[in-house]
């Protein structure tokens, strides 16, 4: 089961790029559209998401919040851009954490799983949410 979670999460990350790139011929607002992904034992919000960056920066800031629906999941910590990424974040149980203005359109942040020194691998991947950013609505 945990081989078809890695694959699944392959699969999503192959699409939100084509999205990301430009695959698909929908607007601005409906590329961006990515809804938290619930794994298998938690879930990731990022809220704003979409962030709208009007400063011609390529970079915005966003808060993530996170629960943790995996019973023997007690320790947990917020990666970027991959399960042993940059540490955001660390938290016994549920958390939130604001980045800073750092965070570029299609940042990736992973819920990891480290209950008793667990590696940081995609087997224990909680949860995970890809971030856009947008110019929409900027004057």
């Amino acid at each position: 089961m945990k081989s078809s979670i890695y694959y699944f999460i392959q699969l999503l990350l192959a699409i939100s790029l084509c999205l990301a790139i430009g695959c698909s011929r929908k607007s601005e607002k409906a590329k961006n559209t990515f809804k938290p992904l619930e794994i298998s034992g938690g879930t990731l919000t990022a809220n704003p998401n979409p962030i709208q960056v009007c400063d011609g920066s390529g970079n915005g800031v966003t808060t993530l919040t996170w629960t943790i629906t995996k019973p023997t999941a007690k320790r947990v910590e917020v990666h970027v851009n991959s399960p042993d990424g940059p540490l955001l974040s660390h938290t016994l149980g549920p958390g939130s954490a604001k980045t800073g203005k750092w965070v570029a359109d299609g940042a990736v942040f992973y819920l990891q799983d480290v209950t008793d020194k667990l590696p940081l691998v995609e087997d224990n991947t909680l949860a995970i949410v890809r971030v856009t950013l947008t110019t929409e609505g900027c004057r």
